[in-house]
């Protein structure tokens, strides 16, 4: 194993084989501290953080002057990149399965690197009778909202009521569907499809690629993704994530395909 592989792996193991350590360095990238705020702060005693500063102290990462510890340039390098790291993988353990079996590929690179924006998110799993309809909370949580967008493949058999209560309350309304939606919305919803056209403050514009995944959603208080396995089959299982980086992570995923797409003037 080459020896630049054996020293990166060691300094891994120097920050992550210890919540001590680690914790010493979130603290420290804040500013510096004296070891009694230190203590306060990961509330632990002298004698169980000394050894560990030292560990960091040993390997270039933390120095100091009497009483007072910051990090290196070295130390400050690692915690930059230390930090959107533990965050991504707070949003993966929430059920590091959901992650693993579903496709995320459709994610733009740019805001897989932010992943940690999403903050605290919860896997729902609706009942055998909520499958087929939009989720209730986000529902009554959208009717709250002065926006609501959507990126789908395909419309809950509710959609009907849920547009109309938007546009009762004059939420502005962001649609962006794909060529396989609007081939059944012209033929089998014209009439539907013709009103929601018209509606004040809606639009609607065609996704021509295939899209990959059932339904991205979001209004002024959160996010939800439905997402197809890895297998390219719906599971019904849904990702709410309503975290403020969340919302700005998810205007983002909305703008990149809206940039993709075409507005729909008429039918």
């Amino acid at each position: 194993m080459p020896e630049n592989v054996i020293l990166m792996m060691e300094l891994l193991d120097i920050v992550f084989m210890s919540e001590k350590r680690k914790g010493v360095l979130l603290s420290l990238y804040t500013g510096s501290k004296e070891m009694q705020a230190l203590l306060k702060s990961l509330r632990t005693t002298r004698q169980a953080l000394l050894p560990q500063i030292r560990i960091l102290e040993n390997s270039c990462l933390v120095s100091h002057n009497k009483d007072t510890y910051e990090l290196t340039a070295i130390g400050r390098l690692i915690a930059d990149r230390m930090i959107p790291l533990l965050g991504t993988i707070k949003v993966l353990d929430v059920d590091i399965d959901y992650w693993g079996r579903h496709n995320i590929d459709f994610i733009p690179p740019y805001l897989m690197k932010r992943l940690q924006e999403l903050g605290e998110c919860s896997v729902v799993v609706p009942s055998l009778q909520e499958m087929h309809e939009f989720n209730r909370d986000v529902h009554n949580r959208s009717l709250e909202s002065g926006s609501f967008f959507e990126v789908s493949s395909s419309f809950k058999s509710d959609f009907r009521m849920l547009f109309s209560d938007l546009a009762q309350r004059g939420v502005r309304m962001s649609f962006i569907i794909s060529s396989e939606l609007m081939d059944y919305l012209k033929k089998e919803r014209y009439e539907d499809f013709k009103q929601y056209l018209g509606t004040d403050g809606t639009e609607f514009y065609l996704y021509p690629k295939r899209m990959p995944f059932i339904t991205f959603v979001q209004n002024d208080f959160c996010l939800l993704l439905e997402m197809l396995t890895k297998e390219g089959t719906c599971d019904n299982t849904q990702l709410v994530c309503c975290d403020p980086g969340a919302l700005n992570w998810g205007r983002e995923l909305f703008e990149h395909f809206r940039h993709n797409s075409t507005l729909i003037s008429g039918i």
